[in-house]
């Protein structure tokens, strides 16, 4: 996982995450797993959000900050809906409670 890659600006930065980069961030790695699932012809969406993982000491309210930004995939399951299929690697996942904030 690693943030502040640079891309050649003449070519699509999934398609040079796929083939030459050895790392990406949440957006590339769910980028590519939306696109992965449906080429097996499962129908995927690709998700962005909060990971909450703070509560806020005056309510029952989530704090969501920016470093709790994350994206992630949803795929079709016939009998269960929308399920979370989760590519990034653990290390760039935010730290994460029971709830999931999502905008």
């Amino acid at each position: 996982y690693h943030v502040g890659i640079e891309f050649d600006l003449e070519r699509d930065p999934l398609v040079q995450f796929l083939d030459k980069k050895s790392h990406g961030h949440c957006e590339l790695f769910a980028s590519a797993g939306t696109l992965a699932l449906r080429r097996l012809g499962m129908p995927a969406r690709y998700v962005t959000g909060f990971l909450c993982a703070e509560r806020n000491p005056w309510g029952d309210l989530w704090v969501a900050r920016a470093l709790h930004a994350h994206a992630w995939v949803e795929y079709l399951h016939p009998e269960r809906g929308w399920q979370v299929a989760e590519f990034t690697p653990a290390s760039g996942v935010p730290a994460r409670s029971m709830a999931t904030c999502r905008t």
